[in-house]
Protein backbone atom coordinates (compact mmCIF):
# COMPACT_ATOMS: atom_id res chain seq x y z
CA UNK A 1 0.00 0.00 0.00
CA UNK A 2 2.55 2.97 0.74
CA UNK A 3 4.57 1.66 -2.68
CA UNK A 4 1.75 2.42 -4.17
CA UNK A 5 1.53 6.14 -2.98
CA UNK A 6 5.30 6.97 -1.86
CA UNK A 7 6.41 7.13 -6.26
CA UNK A 8 10.29 8.26 -4.55
CA UNK A 9 10.36 4.97 -2.68
CA UNK A 10 8.43 2.94 -4.44
CA UNK A 11 11.03 0.87 -5.98
CA UNK A 12 12.69 -0.06 -2.65
CA UNK A 13 9.25 -0.89 -0.68
CA UNK A 14 8.19 -3.30 -3.70
CA UNK A 15 12.35 -5.17 -3.01
CA UNK A 16 11.31 -5.54 0.61
CA UNK A 17 7.48 -6.52 0.02
CA UNK A 18 9.32 -9.39 -2.45
CA UNK A 19 11.91 -10.21 0.28
CA UNK A 20 9.31 -10.26 3.07
CA UNK A 21 7.14 -12.76 0.37
CA UNK A 22 10.19 -14.99 0.30
CA UNK A 23 10.78 -14.72 3.98
CA UNK A 24 6.97 -16.09 4.54
CA UNK A 25 7.63 -18.81 2.06
CA UNK A 26 10.72 -20.62 3.37
CA UNK A 27 8.31 -20.73 6.86
CA UNK A 28 5.72 -22.04 4.84
CA UNK A 29 4.91 -22.74 1.03
CA UNK A 30 1.77 -22.41 1.67
CA UNK A 31 2.36 -18.43 1.26
CA UNK A 32 2.99 -18.48 -2.41
CA UNK A 33 -0.94 -19.35 -3.18
CA UNK A 34 -1.61 -16.93 0.07
CA UNK A 35 0.51 -14.02 -1.06
CA UNK A 36 0.42 -14.49 -4.63
CA UNK A 37 -3.61 -13.79 -4.27
CA UNK A 38 -3.23 -10.68 -1.91
CA UNK A 39 -0.84 -9.20 -4.10
CA UNK A 40 -3.03 -9.69 -7.12
CA UNK A 41 -6.16 -9.05 -5.77
CA UNK A 42 -5.06 -5.79 -3.28
CA UNK A 43 -3.40 -4.24 -6.81
CA UNK A 44 -6.55 -5.13 -8.65
CA UNK A 45 -8.79 -3.54 -6.35
CA UNK A 46 -6.89 -0.16 -6.48
CA UNK A 47 -6.62 -0.60 -10.31
CA UNK A 48 -10.37 -1.20 -10.84
CA UNK A 49 -10.74 2.07 -8.79
CA UNK A 50 -8.78 4.31 -11.14
CA UNK A 51 -6.41 4.97 -8.33
CA UNK A 52 -3.37 3.86 -10.05
CA UNK A 53 -2.45 3.12 -13.94
CA UNK A 54 -2.15 -0.03 -15.37
CA UNK A 55 1.70 0.72 -15.99
CA UNK A 56 2.09 0.97 -11.86
CA UNK A 57 -0.37 -2.22 -11.13
CA UNK A 58 1.93 -4.36 -13.33
CA UNK A 59 5.35 -2.84 -11.45
CA UNK A 60 3.33 -3.70 -8.27
CA UNK A 61 2.73 -7.10 -9.04
CA UNK A 62 5.98 -8.19 -10.93
CA UNK A 63 8.73 -6.92 -8.80
CA UNK A 64 7.77 -8.26 -5.59
CA UNK A 65 6.82 -11.40 -7.64
CA UNK A 66 10.18 -11.26 -9.27
CA UNK A 67 12.23 -10.79 -6.12
CA UNK A 68 10.66 -13.68 -4.27
CA UNK A 69 10.73 -15.74 -6.43
CA UNK A 70 14.44 -15.65 -7.10
CA UNK A 71 15.24 -15.49 -3.34
CA UNK A 72 12.90 -19.23 -2.83
CA UNK A 73 14.07 -20.65 -5.77
CA UNK A 74 16.33 -22.96 -4.50
CA UNK A 75 13.97 -24.36 -2.24
CA UNK A 76 11.23 -24.94 -4.52
CA UNK A 77 14.09 -26.78 -7.12
CA UNK A 78 14.97 -28.81 -3.26
CA UNK A 79 11.70 -29.65 -2.58
CA UNK A 80 10.24 -30.83 -6.08
CA UNK A 81 13.33 -32.77 -6.47
CA UNK A 82 13.48 -34.84 -3.54
CA UNK A 83 9.57 -35.17 -3.79
CA UNK A 84 10.30 -36.29 -7.13
CA UNK A 85 13.01 -38.73 -6.19
CA UNK A 86 10.79 -40.09 -3.54
CA UNK A 87 7.61 -40.11 -5.77
CA UNK A 88 6.16 -38.21 -2.97
CA UNK A 89 2.23 -38.75 -3.09
CA UNK A 90 0.03 -35.86 -2.73
CA UNK A 91 -3.93 -35.46 -2.38
CA UNK A 92 -6.92 -36.73 -4.26
CA UNK A 93 -9.78 -33.95 -5.07
CA UNK A 94 -11.55 -35.85 -2.28
CA UNK A 95 -8.68 -34.57 0.17
CA UNK A 96 -8.89 -31.19 -1.44
CA UNK A 97 -12.93 -30.89 -0.90
CA UNK A 98 -12.30 -31.92 2.66
CA UNK A 99 -10.06 -29.46 3.61
CA UNK A 100 -11.99 -26.38 2.17
CA UNK A 101 -14.28 -24.58 4.38
CA UNK A 102 -17.95 -25.21 5.22
CA UNK A 103 -20.01 -21.67 4.53
CA UNK A 104 -21.32 -22.15 7.96
CA UNK A 105 -18.04 -22.23 10.06
CA UNK A 106 -17.12 -18.54 8.39
CA UNK A 107 -19.45 -16.60 10.29
CA UNK A 108 -18.82 -18.50 14.11
CA UNK A 109 -15.84 -18.70 16.56
CA UNK A 110 -13.55 -21.58 17.00
CA UNK A 111 -15.69 -25.29 17.40
CA UNK A 112 -12.73 -25.20 20.34
CA UNK A 113 -13.24 -21.90 21.33
CA UNK A 114 -12.95 -22.03 25.79
CA UNK A 115 -15.96 -20.64 25.96
CA UNK A 116 -17.96 -20.18 22.90
CA UNK A 117 -17.08 -23.56 21.60
CA UNK A 118 -20.62 -24.90 22.81
CA UNK A 119 -22.68 -22.45 20.33
CA UNK A 120 -20.08 -22.97 17.58
CA UNK A 121 -20.89 -25.98 17.44
CA UNK A 122 -24.88 -25.81 17.36
CA UNK A 123 -24.22 -23.90 14.04
CA UNK A 124 -21.44 -26.11 12.49
CA UNK A 125 -22.01 -29.58 12.76
CA UNK A 126 -19.55 -31.15 10.36
CA UNK A 127 -16.09 -33.07 11.14
CA UNK A 128 -14.56 -31.41 13.70
CA UNK A 129 -11.52 -30.28 12.58
CA UNK A 130 -9.52 -27.05 13.05
CA UNK A 131 -7.77 -26.84 9.97
CA UNK A 132 -10.72 -27.39 7.38
CA UNK A 133 -12.14 -24.21 9.22
CA UNK A 134 -12.02 -20.68 8.31
CA UNK A 135 -13.30 -19.39 11.80
CA UNK A 136 -14.14 -15.46 12.07
CA UNK A 137 -16.61 -14.90 14.65
CA UNK A 138 -20.53 -13.80 14.45
CA UNK A 139 -19.82 -10.23 16.17
CA UNK A 140 -17.07 -9.59 13.29
CA UNK A 141 -18.67 -10.79 10.42
CA UNK A 142 -21.64 -8.42 11.27
CA UNK A 143 -20.11 -5.65 12.13
CA UNK A 144 -17.85 -6.59 8.63
CA UNK A 145 -21.06 -6.47 6.70
CA UNK A 146 -21.81 -3.19 8.05
CA UNK A 147 -18.52 -2.14 7.00
CA UNK A 148 -19.29 -3.23 3.08
CA UNK A 149 -22.03 -1.28 2.67
CA UNK A 150 -20.25 1.36 3.90
CA UNK A 151 -17.15 0.74 1.34
CA UNK A 152 -19.36 0.51 -0.95
CA UNK A 153 -19.23 4.01 -1.53
CA UNK A 154 -15.55 4.82 -1.16
CA UNK A 155 -13.41 3.78 -4.13
CA UNK A 156 -10.12 3.72 -1.79
CA UNK A 157 -11.64 0.70 -0.14
CA UNK A 158 -12.21 -1.11 -2.86
CA UNK A 159 -9.14 -3.09 -2.54
CA UNK A 160 -9.86 -4.64 0.81
CA UNK A 161 -13.40 -5.60 -0.76
CA UNK A 162 -11.58 -7.42 -3.21
CA UNK A 163 -9.20 -8.84 -0.56
CA UNK A 164 -12.35 -9.99 1.98
CA UNK A 165 -14.04 -11.76 -0.82
CA UNK A 166 -11.53 -13.31 -2.98
CA UNK A 167 -9.67 -14.65 0.64
CA UNK A 168 -13.52 -16.21 1.81
CA UNK A 169 -14.61 -17.24 -1.51
CA UNK A 170 -11.20 -19.24 -2.16
CA UNK A 171 -11.27 -20.72 1.39
CA UNK A 172 -14.10 -22.19 0.96
CA UNK A 173 -12.81 -25.03 -1.39
CA UNK A 174 -13.58 -26.57 -4.46
CA UNK A 175 -17.14 -26.91 -3.74
CA UNK A 176 -19.76 -25.21 -1.88
CA UNK A 177 -20.21 -26.76 1.41
CA UNK A 178 -22.29 -26.88 4.76
CA UNK A 179 -21.14 -28.78 7.81
CA UNK A 180 -18.76 -30.34 5.47
CA UNK A 181 -20.96 -31.68 2.95
CA UNK A 182 -21.27 -30.63 -0.51
CA UNK A 183 -24.06 -28.98 -1.75
CA UNK A 184 -25.88 -30.07 -4.80
CA UNK A 185 -27.96 -29.42 -7.77
CA UNK A 186 -29.07 -31.29 -10.39
CA UNK A 187 -29.08 -28.21 -13.02
CA UNK A 188 -25.12 -27.66 -12.39
CA UNK A 189 -24.51 -31.57 -13.90
CA UNK A 190 -23.45 -29.84 -17.35
CA UNK A 191 -20.64 -27.32 -15.62
CA UNK A 192 -19.48 -30.27 -13.58
CA UNK A 193 -19.04 -32.68 -16.35
CA UNK A 194 -17.34 -29.41 -18.34
CA UNK A 195 -15.16 -28.68 -15.77
CA UNK A 196 -14.23 -32.39 -15.25
CA UNK A 197 -12.84 -32.67 -18.94
CA UNK A 198 -11.11 -29.48 -18.45
CA UNK A 199 -9.42 -30.96 -15.46
CA UNK A 200 -8.63 -34.07 -16.90
CA UNK A 201 -6.93 -32.75 -19.85
CA UNK A 202 -4.72 -30.19 -17.84
CA UNK A 203 -3.75 -32.84 -14.87
CA UNK A 204 -5.31 -36.09 -15.83
CA UNK A 205 -3.16 -37.63 -12.34
CA UNK A 206 -5.53 -35.34 -10.53
CA UNK A 207 -8.59 -35.49 -12.17
CA UNK A 208 -8.41 -39.31 -12.62
CA UNK A 209 -11.75 -40.00 -14.84
CA UNK A 210 -13.59 -37.98 -17.83
CA UNK A 211 -16.57 -37.92 -16.08
CA UNK A 212 -16.68 -36.07 -12.47
CA UNK A 213 -17.55 -39.10 -9.63
CA UNK A 214 -21.05 -38.80 -7.92
CA UNK A 215 -19.72 -36.61 -5.31
CA UNK A 216 -18.59 -33.96 -7.29
CA UNK A 217 -21.20 -34.62 -9.97
CA UNK A 218 -23.81 -31.66 -9.43
CA UNK A 219 -22.09 -30.13 -6.64
CA UNK A 220 -21.86 -26.31 -6.71
CA UNK A 221 -18.09 -25.82 -8.04
CA UNK A 222 -16.47 -22.74 -6.81
CA UNK A 223 -13.54 -20.46 -8.06
CA UNK A 224 -11.20 -22.90 -6.32
CA UNK A 225 -12.29 -25.64 -8.48
CA UNK A 226 -10.93 -23.83 -11.74
CA UNK A 227 -7.88 -22.50 -9.71
CA UNK A 228 -6.89 -25.91 -9.32
CA UNK A 229 -7.31 -26.65 -13.00
CA UNK A 230 -4.95 -24.02 -14.03
CA UNK A 231 -2.93 -23.24 -11.78
CA UNK A 232 0.22 -25.30 -11.11
CA UNK A 233 1.08 -27.24 -7.90
CA UNK A 234 -2.00 -25.73 -5.94
CA UNK A 235 -3.63 -28.90 -5.71
CA UNK A 236 -0.36 -30.16 -3.26
CA UNK A 237 -1.18 -26.94 -1.39
CA UNK A 238 -3.94 -29.09 0.36
CA UNK A 239 -6.03 -26.39 2.83
CA UNK A 240 -7.90 -24.31 0.74
CA UNK A 241 -9.09 -23.18 4.35
CA UNK A 242 -5.58 -21.57 4.77
CA UNK A 243 -7.15 -18.70 1.92
CA UNK A 244 -9.26 -17.23 4.85
CA UNK A 245 -5.70 -15.80 6.71
CA UNK A 246 -5.58 -13.19 3.57
CA UNK A 247 -9.63 -12.88 3.84
CA UNK A 248 -9.59 -12.47 7.22
CA UNK A 249 -6.95 -9.11 6.36
CA UNK A 250 -9.81 -7.54 4.41
CA UNK A 251 -12.75 -9.21 6.68
CA UNK A 252 -11.33 -7.26 10.06
CA UNK A 253 -10.60 -4.11 8.23
CA UNK A 254 -14.23 -4.04 7.07
CA UNK A 255 -15.05 -4.46 10.83
CA UNK A 256 -13.00 -1.98 12.15
CA UNK A 257 -14.58 0.22 9.36
CA UNK A 258 -18.06 -0.97 10.90
CA UNK A 259 -17.21 -0.06 14.21
CA UNK A 260 -17.30 3.55 13.08
CA UNK A 261 -21.16 4.19 13.02
CA UNK A 262 -20.76 4.09 16.77
CA UNK A 263 -20.29 7.71 17.66
CA UNK A 264 -19.73 6.76 21.53
CA UNK A 265 -15.83 5.65 22.10
CA UNK A 266 -16.73 2.92 24.94
CA UNK A 267 -19.40 0.93 22.99
CA UNK A 268 -16.29 0.95 19.60
CA UNK A 269 -13.84 -0.22 22.74
CA UNK A 270 -16.48 -2.67 24.33
CA UNK A 271 -17.25 -3.98 21.38
CA UNK A 272 -13.75 -4.41 19.74
CA UNK A 273 -13.28 -6.35 23.10
CA UNK A 274 -15.81 -8.41 22.55
CA UNK A 275 -14.37 -9.36 19.21
CA UNK A 276 -10.87 -9.84 20.52
CA UNK A 277 -12.32 -12.34 22.73
CA UNK A 278 -14.95 -13.94 20.29
CA UNK A 279 -11.41 -14.88 17.76
CA UNK A 280 -9.42 -15.60 20.79
CA UNK A 281 -7.17 -18.89 19.77
CA UNK A 282 -7.63 -22.00 21.03
CA UNK A 283 -4.92 -22.30 23.97
CA UNK A 284 -2.16 -24.32 23.47
CA UNK A 285 -0.88 -26.91 26.55
CA UNK A 286 2.58 -26.08 27.43
CA UNK A 287 5.33 -28.78 27.44
CA UNK A 288 8.59 -29.11 29.89
CA UNK A 289 11.93 -29.06 27.50
CA UNK A 290 13.63 -31.33 26.56
CA UNK A 291 10.51 -33.61 27.10
CA UNK A 292 11.01 -36.83 29.58
CA UNK A 293 11.46 -40.00 27.55
CA UNK A 294 8.78 -42.72 27.39
CA UNK A 295 10.75 -45.81 28.94
CA UNK A 296 9.66 -47.68 25.67
CA UNK A 297 11.92 -45.13 23.70
CA UNK A 298 14.74 -45.78 26.65
CA UNK A 299 14.78 -49.37 25.87
CA UNK A 300 14.61 -49.07 22.38
CA UNK A 301 18.00 -47.07 22.98
CA UNK A 302 19.50 -49.81 23.98
CA UNK A 303 18.94 -52.07 21.06
CA UNK A 304 21.86 -53.06 18.10
CA UNK A 305 19.50 -53.06 15.14
CA UNK A 306 21.99 -52.05 12.22
CA UNK A 307 20.16 -51.21 9.13
CA UNK A 308 16.86 -51.88 10.62
CA UNK A 309 14.01 -49.55 12.32
CA UNK A 310 10.23 -49.46 13.66
CA UNK A 311 6.75 -48.52 12.85
CA UNK A 312 4.88 -46.80 15.11
CA UNK A 313 1.49 -47.70 14.97
CA UNK A 314 -1.66 -46.11 16.34
CA UNK A 315 -5.98 -46.63 15.86
CA UNK A 316 -6.94 -45.53 13.11
CA UNK A 317 -10.01 -47.56 12.96
CA UNK A 318 -11.16 -50.59 15.30
CA UNK A 319 -9.18 -53.50 14.56
CA UNK A 320 -6.93 -50.93 11.96
CA UNK A 321 -3.62 -49.98 13.08
CA UNK A 322 -1.91 -46.75 10.89
CA UNK A 323 1.22 -45.14 10.89
CA UNK A 324 1.09 -42.80 13.29
CA UNK A 325 1.65 -39.27 11.58
CA UNK A 326 2.45 -36.72 14.25
CA UNK A 327 5.39 -34.83 15.30
CA UNK A 328 6.06 -37.00 18.54
CA UNK A 329 6.89 -39.73 16.78
CA UNK A 330 9.44 -37.27 14.90
CA UNK A 331 10.85 -36.37 18.33
CA UNK A 332 11.45 -39.77 19.25
CA UNK A 333 13.70 -40.31 17.34
CA UNK A 334 15.93 -37.97 18.58
CA UNK A 335 15.70 -40.33 22.14
CA UNK A 336 16.04 -44.11 21.10
CA UNK A 337 17.89 -43.00 17.89
CA UNK A 338 16.16 -45.28 15.84
CA UNK A 339 14.49 -44.87 12.15
CA UNK A 340 10.74 -45.24 12.27
CA UNK A 341 8.58 -45.85 9.42
CA UNK A 342 6.33 -43.50 10.51
CA UNK A 343 6.52 -39.51 10.45
CA UNK A 344 4.68 -35.93 10.58
CA UNK A 345 4.47 -34.80 7.03
CA UNK A 346 1.92 -34.21 4.80
CA UNK A 347 3.73 -35.53 1.46
CA UNK A 348 5.06 -39.12 1.85
CA UNK A 349 7.34 -41.45 0.02
CA UNK A 350 5.03 -43.40 -2.40
CA UNK A 351 6.80 -46.19 -0.27
CA UNK A 352 5.10 -44.62 2.92
CA UNK A 353 2.39 -43.72 1.92
CA UNK A 354 1.69 -47.17 0.46
CA UNK A 355 2.13 -48.70 3.45
CA UNK A 356 -0.14 -46.14 5.43
CA UNK A 357 -3.02 -46.49 2.59
CA UNK A 358 -2.35 -50.60 3.08
CA UNK A 359 -3.13 -50.70 6.68
CA UNK A 360 -5.57 -47.85 7.04
CA UNK A 361 -7.58 -50.95 4.10
CA UNK A 362 -6.89 -53.82 5.89
CA UNK A 363 -9.13 -54.53 9.01
CA UNK A 364 -7.74 -56.91 11.45
CA UNK A 365 -4.24 -56.02 10.11
CA UNK A 366 -2.29 -58.43 12.68
CA UNK A 367 -4.35 -61.12 11.51
CA UNK A 368 -3.35 -60.94 8.31
CA UNK A 369 -0.52 -62.60 6.83
CA UNK A 370 0.82 -60.58 4.68
CA UNK A 371 1.54 -58.15 7.65
CA UNK A 372 4.88 -59.73 8.58
CA UNK A 373 6.36 -59.61 5.01
CA UNK A 374 4.81 -56.24 4.55
CA UNK A 375 6.50 -54.85 7.26
CA UNK A 376 9.80 -56.10 7.03
CA UNK A 377 10.19 -54.81 3.32
CA UNK A 378 10.84 -51.88 5.54
CA UNK A 379 13.43 -53.46 7.40
CA UNK A 380 10.89 -52.81 10.54
CA UNK A 381 12.59 -55.22 13.72
CA UNK A 382 10.34 -53.69 16.29
CA UNK A 383 6.26 -52.31 15.92
CA UNK A 384 5.58 -49.27 19.12
CA UNK A 385 2.05 -49.89 19.40
CA UNK A 386 0.90 -46.22 20.66
CA UNK A 387 -1.84 -47.15 23.16
CA UNK A 388 -3.72 -44.14 23.16
CA UNK A 389 -7.15 -45.42 23.30
CA UNK A 390 -9.18 -48.48 23.79
CA UNK A 391 -9.23 -49.19 20.54
CA UNK A 392 -5.34 -49.74 20.57
CA UNK A 393 -6.29 -52.72 23.50
CA UNK A 394 -8.47 -54.77 20.53
CA UNK A 395 -5.21 -54.70 18.02
CA UNK A 396 -2.69 -55.54 20.74
CA UNK A 397 -4.76 -58.74 21.44
CA UNK A 398 -4.89 -59.56 17.60
CA UNK A 399 -0.92 -59.11 17.46
CA UNK A 400 -0.15 -61.49 20.38
CA UNK A 401 -2.20 -64.35 18.15
CA UNK A 402 0.56 -63.29 15.66
CA UNK A 403 3.58 -66.09 15.44
CA UNK A 404 5.30 -63.79 13.47
CA UNK A 405 5.57 -61.34 16.17
CA UNK A 406 6.14 -61.54 19.88
CA UNK A 407 5.21 -58.52 22.20
CA UNK A 408 8.58 -57.44 24.37
CA UNK A 409 6.60 -55.26 26.62
CA UNK A 410 4.37 -52.81 27.55
CA UNK A 411 5.63 -49.87 28.86
CA UNK A 412 4.18 -47.83 31.76
CA UNK A 413 4.47 -43.65 30.79
CA UNK A 414 6.63 -41.31 31.86
CA UNK A 415 5.66 -39.83 35.07
CA UNK A 416 4.21 -36.13 34.75
CA UNK A 417 3.97 -34.02 31.61
CA UNK A 418 4.64 -36.13 28.40
CA UNK A 419 3.96 -35.75 24.95
CA UNK A 420 3.66 -39.66 25.49
CA UNK A 421 1.08 -39.99 28.33
CA UNK A 422 -0.01 -43.41 27.65
CA UNK A 423 2.01 -47.25 27.28
CA UNK A 424 3.72 -47.83 24.60
CA UNK A 425 3.54 -51.67 23.68
CA UNK A 426 6.73 -52.94 21.74
CA UNK A 427 6.55 -56.37 19.24
CA UNK A 428 9.10 -57.78 17.81
CA UNK A 429 8.91 -58.89 14.76
CA UNK A 430 10.25 -62.36 13.95
CA UNK A 431 12.81 -63.74 11.19
CA UNK A 432 10.51 -65.30 8.88
CA UNK A 433 9.75 -69.29 9.03
CA UNK A 434 11.45 -69.97 5.38
CA UNK A 435 13.86 -67.07 4.69
CA UNK A 436 14.38 -67.87 1.09
CA UNK A 437 10.79 -66.43 0.58
CA UNK A 438 9.93 -62.78 0.96
CA UNK A 439 7.54 -61.86 -1.57
CA UNK A 440 3.54 -61.72 -0.90
CA UNK A 441 1.88 -64.32 -3.04
CA UNK A 442 -1.43 -63.02 -4.31
CA UNK A 443 -3.00 -64.89 -7.47
CA UNK A 444 -1.90 -68.26 -9.12
CA UNK A 445 0.00 -70.16 -6.00
CA UNK A 446 -0.71 -72.88 -3.81
CA UNK A 447 -0.27 -73.09 0.10
CA UNK A 448 3.07 -72.66 1.38
CA UNK A 449 4.66 -76.13 2.29
CA UNK A 450 7.78 -76.50 4.13
CA UNK A 451 9.96 -77.16 0.96
CA UNK A 452 8.60 -73.87 -0.91
CA UNK A 453 5.34 -73.20 -2.73
CA UNK A 454 3.44 -74.88 -5.96
CA UNK A 455 2.39 -72.14 -8.45
CA UNK A 456 -1.26 -73.24 -9.82
CA UNK A 457 -1.98 -72.46 -13.36
CA UNK A 458 -0.10 -70.91 -15.87
CA UNK A 459 0.11 -67.16 -14.48
CA UNK A 460 1.03 -66.56 -10.56
CA UNK A 461 1.50 -62.90 -9.26
CA UNK A 462 3.32 -61.72 -6.57
CA UNK A 463 4.27 -58.46 -4.57
CA UNK A 464 7.31 -57.00 -3.29
CA UNK A 465 7.66 -53.10 -1.75
CA UNK A 466 10.39 -51.42 -2.87
CA UNK A 467 11.25 -48.45 -0.52
CA UNK A 468 14.27 -47.20 -3.06
CA UNK A 469 14.32 -46.99 -7.33
CA UNK A 470 18.01 -48.89 -6.92
CA UNK A 471 18.55 -52.32 -8.71
CA UNK A 472 16.47 -55.18 -6.97
CA UNK A 473 18.31 -59.03 -7.16
CA UNK A 474 16.11 -61.70 -7.85
CA UNK A 475 16.98 -65.22 -6.68
CA UNK A 476 14.78 -68.11 -8.12
CA UNK A 477 15.12 -71.95 -7.30
CA UNK A 478 12.53 -73.99 -9.54
CA UNK A 479 11.51 -77.16 -10.70
CA UNK A 480 8.67 -78.27 -13.46
CA UNK A 481 5.92 -80.30 -12.60
CA UNK A 482 7.33 -83.31 -14.87
CA UNK A 483 5.24 -83.51 -18.25
CA UNK A 484 5.64 -85.17 -21.41
CA UNK A 485 4.90 -82.28 -23.04
CA UNK A 486 7.74 -80.40 -25.65
CA UNK A 487 9.01 -76.98 -25.18
CA UNK A 488 7.80 -76.19 -21.86
CA UNK A 489 9.15 -72.73 -21.02
CA UNK A 490 8.67 -70.36 -17.83
CA UNK A 491 9.22 -66.56 -18.17
CA UNK A 492 9.48 -63.91 -15.23
CA UNK A 493 8.09 -60.45 -15.61
CA UNK A 494 7.98 -57.36 -13.23
CA UNK A 495 6.16 -54.56 -13.83
CA UNK A 496 4.84 -55.59 -17.40
CA UNK A 497 9.06 -55.62 -18.15
CA UNK A 498 9.84 -59.54 -19.01
CA UNK A 499 13.55 -60.51 -17.34
CA UNK A 500 14.08 -64.03 -17.71
CA UNK A 501 12.96 -66.69 -19.76
CA UNK A 502 13.87 -70.74 -19.02
CA UNK A 503 13.04 -73.34 -21.41
CA UNK A 504 12.91 -76.58 -19.30
CA UNK A 505 15.41 -79.89 -19.91
CA UNK A 506 13.32 -82.56 -18.75
CA UNK A 507 12.59 -82.12 -15.26
CA UNK A 508 15.61 -80.44 -14.25
CA UNK A 509 15.50 -77.64 -11.63
CA UNK A 510 16.21 -74.29 -12.91
CA UNK A 511 18.06 -71.76 -10.65
CA UNK A 512 18.84 -67.68 -11.55
CA UNK A 513 19.91 -64.76 -10.17
CA UNK A 514 17.67 -62.39 -12.12
CA UNK A 515 18.57 -58.62 -12.21
CA UNK A 516 15.79 -55.97 -12.03
CA UNK A 517 17.33 -52.47 -13.19
CA UNK A 518 16.02 -49.50 -10.98
CA UNK A 519 14.48 -47.98 -13.87
CA UNK A 520 12.01 -50.83 -13.65
CA UNK A 521 11.41 -50.80 -10.27
CA UNK A 522 8.73 -47.88 -8.75
CA UNK A 523 9.07 -46.78 -5.51
CA UNK A 524 5.66 -48.52 -3.15
CA UNK A 525 4.15 -51.65 -4.72
CA UNK A 526 5.82 -53.83 -7.38
CA UNK A 527 4.32 -56.95 -8.80
CA UNK A 528 6.17 -59.99 -10.43
CA UNK A 529 4.65 -62.37 -12.62
CA UNK A 530 5.32 -65.93 -13.27
CA UNK A 531 4.20 -67.43 -16.76
CA UNK A 532 4.16 -71.21 -17.31
CA UNK A 533 3.70 -72.38 -21.06
CA UNK A 534 1.68 -76.05 -19.42
CA UNK A 535 0.00 -77.03 -16.73
CA UNK A 536 -1.52 -79.73 -15.35
CA UNK A 537 -3.11 -82.15 -12.66
CA UNK A 538 -0.76 -84.81 -11.11
CA UNK A 539 -4.08 -86.80 -10.41
CA UNK A 540 -4.27 -86.68 -14.43
CA UNK A 541 -0.30 -87.37 -15.82
CA UNK A 542 -0.10 -89.93 -13.08
CA UNK A 543 -3.27 -92.40 -14.15
CA UNK A 544 -4.65 -91.86 -10.35
CA UNK A 545 -1.67 -92.50 -8.80
CA UNK A 546 -1.25 -89.06 -7.53
CA UNK A 547 -4.91 -87.60 -6.41
CA UNK A 548 -3.54 -84.38 -6.35
CA UNK A 549 -6.22 -82.20 -8.13
CA UNK A 550 -4.55 -79.34 -8.20
CA UNK A 551 -3.87 -77.57 -11.75
CA UNK A 552 0.43 -76.90 -10.96
CA UNK A 553 2.70 -75.55 -13.40
CA UNK A 554 6.31 -75.48 -11.45
CA UNK A 555 7.61 -75.81 -7.83
CA UNK A 556 9.64 -72.77 -6.24
CA UNK A 557 12.20 -73.73 -3.38
CA UNK A 558 13.29 -70.17 -3.66
CA UNK A 559 11.58 -66.68 -4.18
CA UNK A 560 13.60 -63.45 -2.86
CA UNK A 561 14.13 -60.43 -4.14
CA UNK A 562 17.04 -58.31 -2.11
CA UNK A 563 17.53 -54.07 -3.01
CA UNK A 564 21.32 -54.11 -3.87
CA UNK A 565 23.55 -51.63 -2.53
CA UNK A 566 21.31 -50.90 0.23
Amino acid sequence: MTALRSPERRLNLLVAAGILWAASMSGSLYFAFIGALAVAVWTGGYLSAGIITLRRALLVIVVPSAVAVMLILPNIVWLWSNSAQTDAGFYSLNDLNFWGASLNDLPIPSIFHPWLGSLARSIYRGVPFEQGAANLGLLAVLLALVGLVLALRKKQWRPVLFLAVAGIVMSLGITLKWNNQSLHAAWLHPLDQALWRTGHWFKPSLFATAQPPVLFDGAVPLPGMLATIVTPFLDRARVFARFALAGSIGVFMLTGLGLTIFRNRWIRIGLAALILAEVIPVPLEGRPFPPEPHPAFVWLQGQVMPNEGIADLVAGHPFTPVLLNEGESVWATRVHGKATVAGASSTWPADTAFLYQWLGTHEHAFWNADLAPMLRFFRVRYALLHMRSDLERGILQEAEQNTDFRLVNCFDPPAGDTPWPYPICVLELLPPANPNFNLIMEDGWSGMESWGVWAEGVESRAMWVATAEVDHQLRIEAFPLCLNAPDRSISVTVNGVTLATHQWDGCDPWSAEVTVPGNVVRLGDNYLEIHSSHAARPVDISGGENSDPRLLSAGFTTLQVQPLGL
